[in-house]
């Protein structure tokens, strides 16, 4: 089987295709080192392992990242969508992103695909217990055989206090193409 190169990939360190969804109760934002409040969130990103290196979070903080935001509650939503990724026929997709879980107030991260009421993949509360650490996950996409094209979401879902930030970094939509080897 054939590996075609990354078709779609944001490591956050320059401009990416992400769409914040209007619909949604709040945004992800791009952030370098900590977030603002401690003992929550990544202390770096996962690409540069730095303070100088860029991630996308939730801050759900009750007056957010820029200390002006709406107030937000528990189970407000932010979702962050891809941009349209078209299918080759024959050919199967994976998901690779890095995520942090840190704080003792974390809601929900999940991820699906644009116009599906269920989720591919979720987890909920704390996954990891300092912010050094990123967990990876690996997702084999289930793609129809008549569908052309597909988006993806993730899901930032506000737990009951601000000790709750989610950040994903590394984000790869990969493409494998040819017949299998058996």
């Amino acid at each position: 089987m054939m590996v075609s190169p990354d078709v779609f990939s944001c490591d956050f360190e320059h401009s990416c295709t992400f769409q914040q969804v209007g619909s949604d109760d709040f945004d992800w934002s791009v952030n370098s080192g900590e977030t603002n409040t401690k003992l929550t969130g990544p202390n770096a990103d996962h690409t540069k392992g730095n303070s100088s290196g860029r991630y996308i979070y939730i801050e759900t903080s009750k007056f957010g990242s820029n200390g002006i935001s709406p107030s937000k509650n528990e189970g407000d939503v932010a979702i962050l969508r891809t941009p349209t990724i078209r299918v080759v026929p024959g050919c199967s997709y994976t998901l690779i992103f890095f995520y942090s879980m840190y704080g003792r107030k974390i809601g929900t991260l999940g991820v699906k695909m644009q116009g599906s009421t269920s989720y591919l993949w979720s987890k909920s509360g704390q996954q990891i217990f300092n912010g050094d650490i990123w967990l990876k996950t690996t997702l084999s996409l289930a793609i129809l055989d008549d569908q052309s094209s597909f988006k993806l979401e993730f899901e930032g879902i506000r737990g009951d206090g601000y000790l709750g930030d989610i950040a994903i970094d590394d984000i790869k939509v990969q493409q494998k193409c040819g017949k299998k080897v058996y």
